[in-house]
């Protein structure tokens, strides 16, 4: 899986197009992925997926936080996270794409939750 393109509002992975935020894990796209405050994302916004365990398996998190990283990532989500072993990239959205790409392609299991806009 990667991501060919990414622009405000919009990403393309695999030659298909989103314009909604979405999770990729595991050769997965959860696709018009939200967070119930918008530009806040804590540890409520992704607790359908552990309730899952599949973040638990993965080596590292990278989370998009928008064009301009507006979206804020809460202390109490890292804080989850780190303690479970895992690596927590928190970059602008571009960055976190090139990121993504680069440690999928490297074969690491590694989890990436977009916020496309700003």
């Amino acid at each position: 899986m990667i991501i060919n393109r990414y622009d405000f509002g919009y990403i393309e992975i695999d030659g298909e197009s989103y314009s909604n935020d979405i999770i990729i894990y595991k050769g997965n796209i959860i696709e018009n992925w939200w967070r119930k405050r918008g530009h806040y994302l804590d540890i409520n916004d992704i607790d359908t997926y552990i309730g899952e365990n599949w973040i638990i398996c993965t080596n590292i998190v990278i989370i998009g936080t928008g064009e301009s990283g507006m979206m804020h990532v809460s202390d109490d989500l890292i804080e989850f996270i780190r303690g479970n072993n895992i690596e927590v990239f928190i970059e602008k959205s571009l960055y976190a794409c090139k990121l993504f790409n680069s440690l999928n392609k490297s074969g690491v299991n590694v989890a990436l939750f977009i916020h496309l806009t700003c």
